[in-house]
């Protein structure tokens, strides 16, 4: 069986491979526009400088985030991937506005490119190894519940279109003789890279704000319904729930029989807790629940503070749909 420390241990193995690959991927894209002063290619070579700058950004929040909860931060470290991926995302605004510049300014100037093959020959053999990176990467990432991995890996995906979109520019300068089309091409891999950095800006502040996912709100409400079905509580209320990567936190008001002992209230709570685990095994769950005697709205007839409670709501999903 795999242990939590193995599998810190293959994250960051992942993770130093992932920086180690984005310098030589960056500097063979730095190589491709040095030969061949292609618009396209300086675009994916500025979409690839960013990446390794977030790469290594990557590195330090993977290993920041395994750090186990301290005095000053209770809940843990893990935060900080939300943090990473907006960086990256910001970084890849940058990108964008310098490729859609370098563009404009090319097919102003028409310039010329130069060295076709070998930038052909470059940029075909960047695609082959973006690829299984970003395959490696989103596995790796998937599996351990590591949100900076698999929006790397995404970045990375992103990286395959835009360096073939460079490869098929020179391509078809060189098939044409139209010298247009590279810049045209940069300008085409500017606007999917600034659609992908504004994609992991919002990812990120879902992340920070902690956006709820429904289909896990609908899991635990199944099962504390089920609880009240079999009698083992009576209602439950002011359901909360938060994700940091692989830690789930739930935080829930439980009201139980007022007839029975304390530990026997224990037990339930701790066996119901248990069930919800089990079936949430893609999260270390981490519960704080709150059990009450019968007759609690008579002990708080103002609500609670904050009085809103959102996962009560049977059209919980439609209202987050609404949100989007």
């Amino acid at each position: 069986m795999t242990t939590s420390k193995q599998l810190v241990r293959a994250v960051r193995y992942v993770v130093i491979a992932n920086v180690a690959a984005s310098f030589l991927i960056a500097g063979g894209k730095v190589t491709a526009f040095a030969l061949t002063g292609s618009a396209g290619m300086f675009a994916d070579a500025a979409e690839s400088l960013v990446h390794t700058a977030a790469s290594l950004f990557a590195a330090f929040s993977v290993w920041y985030a395994a750090r186990p909860a301290d005095l000053t931060h209770p809940y843990g470290h893990g935060r900080i991937v939300y943090l990473a991926v907006g960086v990256e995302g910001v970084l890849i605004l940058v990108a964008s506005a310098s490729a859609i510049g370098c563009a404009l300014v090319n097919l102003w100037t028409n310039a010329a490119v130069h060295n076709m093959d070998a930038g052909l020959a470059i940029g075909t053999g960047l695609v082959a190894g973006n690829l299984v990176l970003a395959t490696v990467l989103a596995r790796v990432g998937k599996r351990n519940h590591q949100t900076v991995l698999v929006a790397n890996s995404r970045h990375i995906m992103a990286d395959v279109a835009t360096t073939s979109a460079a490869v098929v520019g020179v391509a078809l300068v060189k098939l044409t003789g139209v010298e247009w089309i590279d810049p045209a091409a940069g300008f085409v891999i500017g606007v999917v890279i600034l659609a992908g950095g504004i994609s992991l800006i919002r990812q990120s502040l879902a992340g920070i704000l902690d956006r709820l996912d429904p289909d896990l709100a609908d899991r635990l409400r199944t099962h504390l319904l089920a609880a009240c079905e079999r009698g083992e509580i009576l209602s439950f209320h002011q359901l909360r729930c938060r994700v940091l990567d692989r830690e789930l936190w739930v935080e829930v008001h439980l009201e139980v029989d007022g007839t029975i002992s304390v530990s026997t209230a224990h037990d339930r709570v701790t066996a119901l807790e248990a069930r919800i685990a089990a079936d949430l095994t893609d999260h270390v769950v981490r519960f704080a629940t709150h059990i009450e005697p019968p007759g609690h709205h008579d002990a708080h007839p103002d609500g609670h503070e904050p009085a809103v409670d959102p996962l009560m709501d049977t059209t919980l999903r439609d209202a987050l749909d609404a949100g989007r």
